[in-house]
């Protein structure tokens, strides 16, 4: 079953061992490193299990090997892998 929660698609479905309703939903997480960040679209899955939410083995992988990209300055292969962004530092300005 697919709906909506928060505005976020939602895809509900029944576990066959009978352990209840398990759920996923779209989270965009941040990866920092160095002078880079990537946004990276993950499935965060929530369940009764008490573990959720928590992260499928693909996208924990996905994750690490954007950190391991970014960190080792191969931005190619995370452009391939989420968004990208460099980062650059402000002057820095006087607070009154």
């Amino acid at each position: 079953m697919v709906g909506l929660y928060n505005g976020m698609a939602v895809c509900k479905r029944v576990r066959s061992e009978g352990m209840g309703i398990v759920s996923s939903r779209k989270k965009t997480k941040l990866i920092h490193e160095g002078q880079y960040a990537a946004e990276v679209e993950v499935d965060m899955i929530d369940d009764d299990t008490g573990w959720a939410p928590y992260l499928s083995v693909e996208d924990a992988s996905k994750l690490d090997a954007i950190r391991e990209a970014l960190r080792s300055g191969r931005i190619e292969q995370a452009c391939q892998l989420g968004r990208v962004f460099q980062l650059q530092p402000l002057p820095h300005q006087e607070h009154a």
